[in-house]
């Protein structure tokens, strides 16, 4: 019993360093160490045998200097603008109108999170049957159902509507997540402020841009940070959906780097790609770190 007794004590006495010396032991062999390992990777060029040959920062001016590079890098950009305001907007509605209710609020919280705990590749085999253009819903629904338009749109087959559906499905995945984190930022606020505003003779549009999103800035940049982070590492949805496809204009950053990784076997130039979005994300994050911090100084 004794030495259980100061087991325990000893436990009791240094249990924060404990768990934070696990969580950074787990933190960083989860993330650090392959990091790590991928930018080493991408010092090499390495063949399908094997074998391994230092270029330096070879891998790097290659992708650089790669045309499709460029052209991957620009739709990612675009991929995750459009998802990410498509995104932001309906669940702004979502939260305001959630907000708002009297009734119901726990079971319509609980529904409005199905689309988010379905795994993007399962999100994607959904979206990909209902854009189907011979026996999909949608393309159903608009030429016999409603028919709004002749015959079946080819949505995966065209160059502008594939890039629209798979932000489209993106954004449907995206926006419960987005939906809550705003609703938390709504609740937030105090209601006097509201009253105030009510005395003083002001209408609803006026309360939303003079009190509602001003004192919401600071939760709506940190939801977009996350928003932006978690889109730009999406691979599952567009693979499911096109597979980067019709010829490539849905490819992306992360299905570039899985092609040359996996199916080319390059993986010194797929860990550089790799690196090269890391920093992206990190100077995207750090973007929208400065607003937040100049918003806080502000307010």
């Amino acid at each position: 019993m004794g030495i259980l007794a100061k087991i325990l004590r000893f436990i009791d006495d240094y249990f924060i360093v404990i768990v934070l010396g696990v969580t950074l032991l787990v933190l960083f062999s989860v993330v650090l160490i392959p990091t790590i390992y991928v930018f080493l990777l991408s010092l090499f060029e390495v063949a399908i045998s094997g074998e391994m040959r230092f270029i330096g920062l070879g891998n790097f001016g290659r992708a650089l200097s790669d045309p499709e590079f460029w052209q991957f890098t620009y739709q990612t950009l675009i991929y995750a603008g459009g998802s990410v305001s498509i995104s932001f907007l309906i669940a702004f509605i979502c939260a305001l109108a959630l907000n708002r209710l009297r009734y119901l609020k726990g079971i319509l919280r609980s529904l409005i999170l199905l689309p988010w705990v379905i795994p993007p590749a399962i999100a994607g085999l959904i979206w990909r049957w209902m854009l189907n253009d011979t026996n999909g819903i949608v393309n159903d629904l608009l030429v016999n159902r409603l028919g709004i338009v002749a015959e079946n749109i080819l949505f995966l087959g065209r160059t502008s509507w594939a890039r629209l559906s798979v932000v489209v499905a993106d954004s449907w995945t995206r926006i419960p997540f987005m939906a809550i984190l705003l609703l938390a930022g709504l609740q937030s606020i105090s209601q006097v402020y509201y009253e105030s505003a009510k005395v003083d003779g002001a209408n609803w549009f006026q309360q939303l841009t003079k009190i509602t999103v001003p004192l919401m800035r600071s939760t709506i940049l940190v939801t977009l940070m996350i928003v932006t982070m978690l889109i730009l590492r999406t691979y599952s949805i567009i693979f499911v959906i096109t597979d980067g496809g019709p010829a490539d204009t849905t490819q992306v950053l992360t299905t570039y780097i899985y092609n040359n990784t996996v199916r080319y076997w390059e993986l010194g130039y797929g860990s550089a790609l790799s690196v090269i979005l890391l920093i992206i994300v990190v100077l995207i994050t750090l973007y929208y770190t400065r607003q937040l911090v100049r918003k806080s100084i502000e307010y």
